[in-house]
This record gives C-alpha cells, structure tokens and sequence, in this order.
C-alpha cells in the first residue's frame, strides 16, 4: 500500500486549524534576491533548487517587496516572489527538502498561492504552464518534466484565462475556466493532485480559482472550478516547482503565500500557522560545561527563552546556548515563539540538571601525531593503514595493527609494540607467515592481511584478518602468539568460516578475548550484525593450527552497519555491542545448540554522537568515546561521560587528538580501559594515551570538612600538607570509605590550613 509520508505530521499544533506540510511566506531580504538557495525559515527544512540549466538569462526568479492579499485569509507576512519568461534563465524553482525528501504516495496533497500577472506580452495562445507539484526533489541540471496537477495562462480579448492540466503538458489536455481575469488583480488558486489505485491514468487533479472564502479553514471544501484526469499518473510528489523557462510563459507572475497540505483547512488558512513541533529536552551537565536548549517550530518568528519562568535578558535566538554552566544555572527553562498577528506559543519546560565536577580527569602520557612514525600516516581512504590497538597489562605494552610494515619491508602486516608509559618504539613483533585477507579493491594488493587485535589476563596474543569467503587466501583467519615477544611466531589456529553459513559472512572487523589457556574465549561480531560466533580452543591445545572450534549465534542486532566495539563484559554469556548510530547494547548468547540464538538485556540509545568506539566500565559508569565525526579545521575527541543514568548520559569532558579531523569514514581505530590507563587509537588521526586520575571534592562541614573522589579509579591513598613550601611532608590519611560511586573522608578542623592530595 503506497503512503502519505506527511512532513510535518508529528507537529503539536496548538491552533484551531492544521498545520500545513510546508508554509511559504517568502520572508526573505529584497536586494533583488535570487529565489533560488532560499532556505525556508519556518522550521519544515525546506530549500529552493535550481532545477534545470542556467542559459545566461537575467530575469531569474527574485524577492519581490511587498505583499499580495485575499480576503478572507489570514494576514500576508514576508515578502512575495516574481518570475516569468522573457530572458528566462531556463530553469525552475524548485522547493522541496533534500533530494531524499518527504514523498507523497497516496491520498491527496493541495498547494495553493495568491498571484497576479502583470504582462502577458508575448504569451503563446495554446498556453504554457508555470507551476505545479513534481515528482522529484532536490537541484538537478535538467528541467523537471514530470509535473502534476500544471497550472497554465493564455491571452483572452480583455484579459487572459486560467488552465489546469494534469500531467501531460500537451494544450490538448488543458481545461480552462470560462472566467476571465485582468492584469493586476489578486487571484487566489488552490490545486489537488489525488492519487488512485485501479490503473496508471486514473489520479485527479482539480484546481479552484477564486474559492468561496466561507470554506476558508474549514473541512467543508466547494466543488472544484476545474477537474482533469488526462494523462499519466504521477508514481509520487516529493517538490513543488515555479517556471521559468520559456518566453511563451507569463512574461510577469508575482505569486506570495505558498502553502501545501493534506487537507482543504491547511492551504486555506484564515490565521498564520504557528506550532512548536519539537519541546525542549532536559539535560544533564557537569560545573564548567556547556547547555544547548533548542525547540523545533513552524513559522515561529521572535523567540524569548525564560529561566524559571522568567526572560533570560538577551536570550531571543533559537538554539539557546549557555557557557560555563554553573549551579545557579540548574532549573527549568521554556521559550515563547511568536509571529505578529498570531497568538504566541509557550514550549513545555525543560529540566537542566547541574553536577559539581567531581569526575576524575584525564592526564596525558603521551600523544603521536600522524606523521610522527613511518606507521602512522592519513591516508584519505575509508581504509586506513592503522587498524586497531591492544594493552597487554602485563608487559605494559601497546600493540598496533598496521597494514604498513616498515620493519621488515615486505608485504606483511605489522604489529608495532610501544612503551605504555611513553609511547616510545620497542620493537615489532613477528608476523611471518601472515597473508591473505580480504581484498578491498580486487586489485590483489590492498588485503586486510591483519584487522583487530587484543590480549588475554595471560598476556597471550590474539589478531585476525577480514575475511568473507570460504576459501583461502581470502578466508577469516585467527592468530595467536603465547606473548608479545619479538621472536615468537605466530600460528593460524583457525582457518575458514567462523558462521559455518553456505554465504560467508564477513568476520574480522570487531573482536574480543576473555580468558586464558583451554578457557580462552574470542567473541566475533560479522560486519552487518546479523551474526556472532565464538572460538574456542580445541582437543589439539590452544597453539595447535587450525583446531580451534566455532559456535555460532544469530544475533539480533542485525541490519547494522560499521560495527567496531565489541566488549566481554560481566559473566558468560553477555557481552556489549556499538555499531555505527545504533545504541549501545548488552546482550546475552546462547550456544548450547548447532544454531545458537542472542538476547537483547538492555539497549542504551542516547549516547550523543553515536559514536562507533567506545569503551566501558560498568562497574564506575566510566564511558568513553572517540567522536570521528568532528568539524572540519578542529581535532577528533576522546569524549567522557559518566553513564550512571544511561538513558541520558552526562558528558563530563573532551580530549583532543593531535591533529584537525582527518576523515575515518569506516571507524576504525579503538578505544581501552584498563585500570587507571586509557589507549585510543583514531585511524588517519593518531595514537593517545591518558592516566585516569579522581578529581577531589572539599565540602565544609563544620568542624570539619568531607573530602571524596570518585570510585572509577581505586588504589588512592588521600594525604594532607600544612604547606606547599619546599621541603613539602604529605601524611597519609585515610584511604576512604566507599559510598555508592564516591569515596569520603571525613577530617576533622586543624589550625592553620592543609592542603590535600590523592596519592598512589
């Protein structure tokens, strides 16, 4: 069954009529302004296209001044528009949203305008139409020929005469009303294109000149001046188009007050449509942050936000940003929209809800900028040369995946070893004996011979390529190496289709390890989410070629794309899943049988950004993030957020990669937590690497005073100075008491003053 995918359908309205799909007063400046890249302020997205060429004609259609009026409708606002066909540019005006826009389908869609004609000089006798619905959206070079429900003038003795033609363009199919209109006068129109099923010539224009204005905002539509069903169907409307192509055409059309609807009471309406159509959204910010409050609105031309019920002086614009939010900042905050004569419209209340920055912060250990080592490099590709990172917790390395090798020089992959305290060089690890792997330009030469990487609580080694095919060389492939040492090999323990499906999935884009020796478990998620698999090692022993066993799962993320975070998180059987804008989900596996199943716990939608990399830690609500979505001529970021209330996480703070965004459109790269240690790796922009460290809070409590700091880092020891003078003595005095996510100390009053630190 085809639909009506009605623009503006979710809108609350708060007026006695409906809302139209789209309103065009033409509120633009007059310079002369071109119509065309107009983008319409009323809140519905709406742009002005050229559609059709540009053949170096002057009389393009512009911004006219002043206004054109109808008894009986509501009051004229803006400006008008003027266009016709003597040294025509050759194109049309086309208004609609992107070229993907809303689509209708089915039912009915009306436009309606107020025009006048001015000159009819030159106007052909057989008539040419100059405006009409169109059934794509969007600019485009050529000039829109499938136009519906067509709206034409000819020339008359004393005047001219007004035209509908459905679809077909041709004079033989045009209907005129035997009404005659002069030059100058205001003439109202309303046009409906209706869509039916029983063949692909039976839809229905109509077109009304000159309503009855008793009917005006009313569900009580008059009989139709002219009705016309000649010619093709339309298979859908997505733009309303204005000519001006052809000095046939109407050498002078001033037209004002463009509406288009669902219904007769939307085009004709007898008050200015005003709504708010999306409210204002509590927030959550830390001290020092920032609040953004913006309220989605039709026809809203004046905006005053209020705080707690009163205006914020100054604050007339929509978003609403505050800077620096402090406590006095937290409270309710609505906005009144307004359009003069139309009766003010007041938005619900939004709450912001402002936490002291008691978060611990992110102290830098080192950062490598693209450039700074022969691999890391920005290659502009959505296939980058740095893959993934791992931690060995053990030996305090990072491992880099690269698909640049430049420790031996030839055609295998690399995983390069840093120092985890500084990020410095140690050494490569081997990798001979590594091929294959998808190849992502069927060229031969650019496989993905070695994609994620991770380390279990053992220190062994685990990466894998990207494979999706059942054979070799392409095939999915797992290595493992038993520690980071330079001289230890690797070995392929799994080798072919870790799905066991008769069409190989693609496998090796995200990965994870838990456990060690025979109770090693590395979790696969295939790219588009639709299934999973687990590798464990088999009867041969955990280093033994190709025996590894698979156990596959449906997974009920399916349909997902750019999935690059996989985290073992809790017991067996759950684990978290991101891919792309989808949210961040627990879910649970269930392997007892051939065709194992997953569960969804728990999905947790709202992390801003829907960032692709992320990294958790359950137990202290620590979520990070890697925003590879950043302004051009500003870096990437390693975003934090405190996610004790997951459905509206509160951002704490960002860090910046080392460079200005450099595009990673496939997310590649990878975030860890690992006790107080953070890696994030953004591929095309760099390697960073932070010590988390708590944030004291010192709250008065006379005699005394309560110090705490978070629980997302542990280990600390609080201490306290007299002084900060050289040769300064730290006493230790207490290690806290833990509460919910927060450790305290009480201390009691002391003469003088101390001063306080958190020691590890």
């Amino acid at each position: 069954m085809r639909t009506l995918l009605a623009l503006l359908g979710a809108f609350l309205a708060t007026s006695a009529w409906a809302l139209p799909v789209a309103w065009e007063p033409f509120a633009y400046p007059t310079t002369p302004t071109n119509l065309v890249g107009q983008v319409n302020p009323n809140g519905v997205g709406f742009t002005w296209w050229q559609a059709g060429p540009t053949t170096g004609g002057t009389n393009v259609p512009s911004i006219y001044p002043g206004n054109l009026s109808y008894p009986g409708l509501a009051p004229s606002t803006g400006n008008a528009v003027k266009f016709g066909g003597v040294d025509s540019g050759g194109m049309a005006a086309r208004f609609s949203q992107t070229s993907g826009g809303n689509i209708a389908t089915s039912g009915t869609l009306y436009y309606s305008f107020i025009f006048q004609l001015t000159d009819t000089n030159g106007l052909s006798t057989t008539a040419y139409f100059w405006a009409g619905f169109n059934n794509s959206a969007g600019s485009q070079s050529g000039l829109p020929t499938t136009v519906g429900t067509r709206i034409n003038c000819r020339p008359a003795v004393g005047g001219f005469q007004i035209g509908l033609d459905k679809s077909s363009g041709t004079g033989s199919a045009f209907q005129f009303a035997t009404n005659l209109f002069q030059l100058g006068t205001n003439i109202f129109v309303v046009g409906s294109y209706t869509f039916n099923t029983s063949s692909t010539s039976d839809d229905v224009s109509q077109l009304w000149i000159d309503p009855d204005p008793s009917t005006f905002g009313t569900t009580n539509q008059p009989p139709a001046t002219l009705t016309n069903s000649t010619g093709n169907d339309l298979a859908q409307i997505a733009s309303f188009c204005l000519f001006n192509r052809n000095p046939g055409e109407p050498h002078g059309i001033i037209l004002d007050q463009l509406s288009i609807g669902t219904s007769w009471d939307q085009v004709t309406p007898t008050n200015i449509p005003l709504a708010i159509t999306t409210q204002p959204k509590n927030q959550r910010v830390v001290v020092g942050g920032r609040a953004t409050f913006s309220v989605g609105q039709f026809n809203a031309a004046t905006f005053q936000w209020q705080h707690n019920g009163t205006n914020i002086l100054g604050a007339t614009q929509n978003p609403l940003t505050i800077n620096d939010v402090q406590l006095s900042d937290g409270g309710t905050y609505d906005v009144v929209v307004g359009n003069s004569p139309a009766t003010p419209v007041t938005s619900s209340n939004a709450t912001l809800t402002v936490y002291p920055n008691i978060y611990p912060v992110l102290v830098p250990l080192f950062s490598l900028a693209p450039g700074s080592r022969p691999y890391l490099t920005t290659d502009g590709s959505t296939t980058p040369n740095e893959r993934c990172i791992a931690y060995n917790v053990l030996s305090n390395q990072v491992l880099l995946v690269s698909r640049t090798n430049t420790i031996t020089s030839d055609t295998n992959p690399a995983v390069y070893v840093l120092d985890g305290n500084t990020g410095g060089d140690l050494y490569g690890m081997n990798t001979n004996g590594i091929y294959g792997g998808l190849d992502i330009n069927g060229g031969g030469t650019n496989l993905i011979s070695l994609n994620c990487i991770d380390v279990g609580p053992d220190g062994a080694v685990y990466a894998c390529n990207v494979g999706n095919v059942a054979a070799s060389p392409d095939w999915f492939q797992l290595y493992y190496w038993p520690d980071s040492d330079p001289n230890t090999a690797p070995v392929a323990v799994f080798q072919g289709d870790p799905g066991g499906q008769s069409q190989p999935l693609r496998f090796g884009d995200s990965m994870a390890v838990r456990g060690s020796g025979a109770g090693t478990q590395v979790l696969l998620i295939n790219s588009t989410g639709v299934a999973g698999t687990i590798l464990t090692p088999g009867a041969g022993g955990i280093n033994t070629p190709n025996s590894w066993n698979y156990n596959y799962f449906t997974n009920v993320t399916a349909g997902a794309t750019g999935g690059r975070t996989v985290l073992y998180y809790g017991t067996d059987p759950t684990y978290w899943e991101k891919h792309g804008s989808d949210g961040l989900t627990l879910l649970s596996y269930d392997i007892s049988t051939s065709m194992g199943t997953s569960a969804i716990i728990t999905n947790y939608p709202n992390l801003p950004g829907s960032p692709p990399l992320v990294a958790f830690n359950a137990q202290t609500n620590l979520l990070l993030a890697i925003n590879i979505s950043s302004p051009s001529g500003t870096p990437d970021t390693v975003d934090q957020y405190d996610y004790s209330d997951p459905t509206q996480p509160l951002f704490v703070a960002s860090y910046n990669f080392p460079v200005n965004h450099q595009p990673n459109g496939n997310g590649c790269g990878r975030i860890i937590i690992s006790g107080d240690r953070v890696y994030a790796l953004d591929s095309n922009n760099g390697l960073v690497a932070y010590r988390i460290e708590p944030t004291l809070q010192i709250t008065p409590t006379p005699p005394g005073v309560v110090i705490s700091w978070s629980s997302e880092v542990t280990g600390y020891t609080l201490t306290a100075s007299p002084s900060l003078a050289s040769p300064t003595t730290w006493t230790n005095v207490s290690t806290g008491t833990l509460v919910g996510n927060q450790y305290f100390v009480t201390n009691s009053a002391a003469t003088g003053t101390l001063f306080y630190r958190l020691q590890k």
